[in-house]
């Protein structure tokens, strides 16, 4: 009898802690604290592969600058940013390694 009321109780503690995780939660980025609020919304963060970056982000390829790395630019990003630019290394699953910001001065 000690052990059913024991695994009961194991299984209902299990099944409570399945119900505060979803399948489509997103992970926890660090990072977004460091970056402006009209970055967080695109949901950017440092080593993301180029698969998971969103294709309308995509179509923006500028160059490629030299055999290491590929240059997007987004201009008129926000009223705040005026330009974001972004990199991406050739190698691999391709991680997106710098963001640059050009704020407005108004």
């Amino acid at each position: 009898m000690r052990y059913l009321l024991f695994f009961t109780a194991l299984f209902i503690m299990g099944c409570s802690t399945l119900q505060n995780t979803s399948i489509n939660q997103k992970p926890y980025n660090p990072q977004a604290k460091f970056f402006p609020v009209e970055v967080q919304k695109i949901e950017f963060y440092m080593g993301m592969s180029k698969d998971s970056i969103p294709l309308k982000y995509l179509n923006r390829l500028q160059d490629n600058e030299g055999d290491y790395r590929e240059r997007y630019i987004i201009p008129n990003f926000s009223q705040r940013i005026d330009t974001l630019v972004y990199y991406l290394d050739i190698d691999d699953d391709k991680p997106l390694y710098e963001i640059l910001l050009k704020i407005n001065k108004n």
